[in-house]
């Protein structure tokens, strides 16, 4: 996908981000010259980044670079709930959408699943975190005494 710089001041950009971005290009207005929309995220922060994107991509298009870096790290989630196949749907639900295939509404209900069970496995993480954490620092406590008590 490509833009120019013309295209991205119609956005009216913050004047210090432009400024940012002017400079990396080693330009000092607006032209027509067309560029990769990818050279951005090395030229500037993240947060303009994702403006850009929401400003650039339309809603199917958005549909599909969710999918394509939600599939990225699948496999992490996928390697500890394998049968959970919440996230691997909504993926599929997002290139269904940007192609015409599901209604907004089914990409809506398909995220809130996936957001369900996000929230179920991070839930799950943090509490074996917890009794991990709670766990060794039981142990170094009782070590702690242990020891004290045979100075003693």
């Amino acid at each position: 996908m490509k833009t120019t710089l013309s295209q991205i001041k119609s956005f009216s950009p913050c004047e210090e981000s432009w400024k940012k971005l002017l400079k990396s290009f080693n330009k000092t207005k607006a032209d027509h010259v067309e560029f990769e929309v990818s050279e951005i995220l090395t030229r500037l922060d993240c947060e303009d980044t994702l403006w850009l994107l929401d400003h650039i991509l339309t809603s199917q298009k958005q549909s599909l670079l969710i999918a394509d870096i939600a599939e990225r790290t699948l496999h992490l989630f996928e390697k500890k709930h394998p049968s959970d196949k919440r996230p691997r749907n909504v993926i599929q639900a997002n290139r269904d959408f940007a192609r015409g295939k599901i209604s907004k509404r089914k990409l809506v209900s398909a995220r809130a699943s996936a957001k369900d069970s996000a929230w179920a496995s991070a839930g799950a993480s943090a509490k074996d975190s917890a009794w991990a954490s709670a766990g060794a620092s039981a142990k170094d406590s009782a070590w702690a005494s242990a020891g004290a008590s045979a100075k003693d």
